[in-house]
């Protein structure tokens, strides 16, 4: 692990009288997993939207490798590398699997309006290294199986891989995943570990997870960084957030000292 590669410094984000994400600072290091965590209502989600463009700050600046990206639309950050899934799964239903990772890689591969009409050897190529792409994820998330099924038809698991397909068809340098556990069994989440993993060391991705399953962000995380009531409590590692006495108290609804 190295540098800073996603930096958000004093972040906030008011809606009305209501201070969603208050001052929020934590920096993804280039080559980590970062997990954010907290209760229900703890900011997570809102942040992400803050990190890729869905919401803009009310104070406070988002830097992807030293550049200010704050408030850039959401294509735009994309773009520069940062890239999410939604917690609610977010496919084309009558799309086929296949077609629906040839998708996620328009953003990378775009071509002159002129080339629409006049397709040409140029067009032709990015179209073949396109499919390619597209096998290779087919195999590496499993899907293979499924890959002429329309993605309304899968089941809940095929889903949540076919969401990291897509995006990592869009070529990410950070990798920023919402929930990707919500309504996997456990042996689905324990293959969503070693996914990360791989993702993580072998394609050497980092990635920004929210998730719930605590298993999981256990056992992937380098490093966590935790929310409570929008604003952050703790920062470390799995270890040092088990045992994290502010941690437990928001987690478990008490206060420090108490019982």
């Amino acid at each position: 692990m190295s540098a800073a590669l996603l930096e958000l410094d004093g972040v906030s984000r008011h809606f009305g009288g209501l201070a969603a994400v208050r001052e929020v600072s934590f920096a993804a290091r280039s080559g980590e997993i970062l997990s954010l965590i907290g209760p229900n209502g703890a900011g997570k989600t809102t942040t992400f939207n803050l990190i890729t463009g869905f919401l803009r700050p009310s104070s406070g600046r988002v830097r992807f490798r030293g550049a200010d990206i704050t408030g850039l639309k959401p294509h735009r950050v994309a773009s520069l590398g940062v890239v999410r899934t939604f917690q609610k799964t977010n496919v084309f239903g009558g799309l086929s699997v296949f077609d629906n990772i040839v998708t996620g890689q328009y953003l990378k591969a775009r071509l002159p309006y002129w080339r629409t009409w006049f397709p040409g050897r140029v067009a032709s190529a990015r179209d073949a290294d396109m499919r390619r792409n597209t096998e290779r994820l087919l195999d590496f998330l499993d899907l293979k199986r499924r890959r002429d099924d329309p993605a309304m038809s899968l089941p809940y698991g095929d889903l949540r891989r076919l969401e990291i397909a897509i995006a990592l068809a869009a070529g990410p340098e950070l990798l920023l995943l919402d929930e990707p556990a919500a309504g996997l069994n456990t042996a689905e989440a324990k293959d969503l570990v070693r996914l990360l993993r791989v993702v993580n060391r072998d394609w050497g991705l980092s990635i920004l997870l929210v998730e719930h399953n605590m298993g999981v962000v256990m056992e992937a995380s380098h490093r966590i960084v935790v929310l409570n009531f929008g604003e952050k409590i703790a920062e470390g590692t799995p270890d040092a957030i088990r045992s994290d006495e502010r941690v437990i108290a928001a987690y478990l609804g008490r206060r420090q000292g108490e019982p």
